[in-house]
């Protein structure tokens, strides 16, 4: 198997250097434009890209949900119950616990899904 990393950013490249050498990187093959913001170019400060890293290694931790999905329930009043995944909204997903034969609303922060492909 082979592990291929993309960009977090497609297409975007980030630079570190004086603002009066900018022009000079659309020397560069490939370049074709600076972005701008409220006419400067435009600058992600440190805490910025340490926030994205941040971001990115909880979210690898994570598995993706997706509908048929089993899961399990890690907190809340019906934690450790499992159920099948129905529906998966932004930030909650819904769910029939056959055990309860019922449906239910749960954040997605507080399920873990069992079958991992």
């Amino acid at each position: 198997m082979k592990v291929v990393d993309l960009p977090l950013f497609n297409s975007y490249v980030f630079v570190r250097c004086p603002e009066h050498q900018l022009r000079k990187l659309l020397l560069v093959y490939g370049v074709t434009r600076i972005v701008y913001y409220l006419q400067r170019p435009a600058v992600v400060r440190d805490e910025e890209i340490e926030a994205v890293k941040e971001f990115l290694k909880i979210a690898e931790d994570k598995d993706i949900i997706y509908e048929g999905d089993q899961v399990e329930i890690i907190g809340g009043a019906l934690k450790d119950k499992s159920g099948k995944v129905l529906k998966v909204d932004k930030n909650r997903v819904t769910l029939f616990l056959e055990e309860l034969g019922a449906k239910i609303y749960v954040s997605l922060s507080e399920v873990n899904k069992l079958n991992k492909d």
